[in-house]
């Protein structure tokens, strides 16, 4: 168990809370209201990128376009008429040009959108969820014209305004994944942080202003845009459900996110999409493997062996090991103090390790690990075994037992990841 300071975990979540109420977002009026930013050669994307927002759209279509009088860039919606994420370039919506989700029911209010765009394919988001994707083989078109957010300019649609309220727009010059939106879906991105973000552009959050977190890309104000409550933005990847975004407390160092999917680590495990055979609230998947093989396929006809490396860490007492195996699988295993052995019981050759340690077949399979928690054994299968075994895989696993826990008790302390053999002919 790794245990987390008590003034980090109250700091957090008094600077959580404290921004969450006091979060503004932009409103647009629909009528004459808009915001421009000059073009610069970052704003001139032609591979990939990354749009996303948090939208509460009113009477909205489009969140931001860059286009000319006579060329359209790109273009990032979200609305009845786009459908909830929608991304294109070149006016005539010509094949491959052209990304969007429809208008799938549930999507009101406060809604996060991204796209992402790895130079071949579109890929749209709702709420950190993919939508939709689509092959996007047109070259995006060059344009020196302004990025226009919640209205347009230009000989394809005039001028037109649109009513929206937006917070937390955001453009990236690469194609973020899955967990990486998710991993800053509630998180704000100022001036203080905006250098820690690999491929960001350009970041408004609306706090009273239209500056960019990079210094690089201000707004100005077309028309009057004003700023309203923001507040009512939802917290959507919270797993312990304690108000303060599962990204703030990865990046705050309060949670642990080993395998970088962007889930606090002991939200996998209770989830049960991470292994935590130990339990040491670690995933298995992060920490090197205790139990490794030198092969993982033995052939029945001519024999073959296989060597086996325990490594459980070190021991500061005598601590006992046994190599245990099965053939009907390794889940859901079998519960042992607390902890689960990658084994699935009932089952014969379990029975068989257990009762036949040490012999030819299961060689060293129980004995003594060294004071660094190391040890071999080995598993062999004589030349000439049955044939009707091919295609069987069998499963190894260890456990440590450990005499000196409680008086008069063994009790088993650890248990390693399972090894798999294949038998084939």
């Amino acid at each position: 168990m790794r245990l987390l300071p008590i003034t980090t975990s109250v700091a957090l979540a008094t600077a959580c809370c404290t921004a969450q109420s006091q979060n503004l977002a932009v409103s647009l009026d629909g009528i004459d209201d808009g915001i421009e930013v000059q073009s610069t050669s970052a704003l001139d994307i032609s591979g990939p990128f990354t749009f996303e927002a948090w939208l509460k759209p009113i009477a909205s279509d489009v969140i931001f376009r860059k286009d000319g009088f006579d060329n359209l860039s790109y273009q990032f919606a979200g609305g009845p008429g786009w459908g909830a994420v929608g991304v294109n370039w070149i006016h005539n919506q010509a094949p491959g040009s052209w990304c969007d989700t429809g208008n799938p029911s549930g999507v009101s209010g406060w809604t996060h959108r991204a796209a992402t765009f790895d130079g071949e394919s579109l890929k749209l988001f709702i709420n950190g969820q993919l939508a939709q994707a689509c092959p996007m083989p047109t070259p995006i078109p060059d344009s020196a014209a302004p990025l226009r957010i919640g209205w347009i300019n230009s000989a394809f649609g005039g001028q037109q305004h649109y009513e929206i309220v937006l917070d937390d727009l955001r453009i990236w010059n690469i194609a973020r994944s899955e967990s990486d939106i998710r991993a800053t879906i509630n998180t704000a991105i100022g001036e203080d942080s905006a250098q820690d973000y690999q491929g960001l552009v350009a970041s408004w959050s609306y706090q009273g202003s239209l500056q960019d977190a990079t210094g690089i890309h201000d707004g100005l104000a077309v028309g009057a845009p004003t700023f309203v409550d923001g507040s009512a933005i939802p917290i959507l990847f919270d797993c312990n459900g304690n108000g303060i975004p599962d990204g703030d407390e990865i990046a705050l160092g309060v949670a642990f996110d080993c395998n970088g999917n962007g889930i606090p680590d002991n939200c996998d495990i209770n989830a049960g999409a991470s292994q935590d055979l130990d339990g040491n609230g670690i995933p298995d998947v992060c920490i090197a493997p205790s139990l490794t093989a030198d092969t993982f396929e033995v052939s029945l006809s001519m024999g073959g062996v296989q060597n086996l490396t325990l490594n459980a860490g070190p021991t500061p007492t005598l601590n006992f090991y046994f190599v245990l195996g099965s053939a009907s699988g390794t889940s859901p295993g079998v519960p042992v103090d607390g902890l689960t052995l990658p084994l699935n019981y009932p089952d014969s050759y379990l029975d068989f390790t257990l009762t036949s340690p040490n012999t030819s077949q299961l060689g060293n399979t129980f004995g003594v690990l060294s004071p660094s928690g190391s040890g071999t054994a080995s598993v062999s299968v004589p030349p000439g075994t049955d044939s009707s075994l091919a295609g069987l895989e069998v499963n190894h696993a260890f456990l440590v037992i450990d005499l000196q826990a409680a008086p008069g008790q063994a009790l088993i302390s650890f248990v390693s990841n399972s090894a798999p053999l294949l038998l084939v002919e």
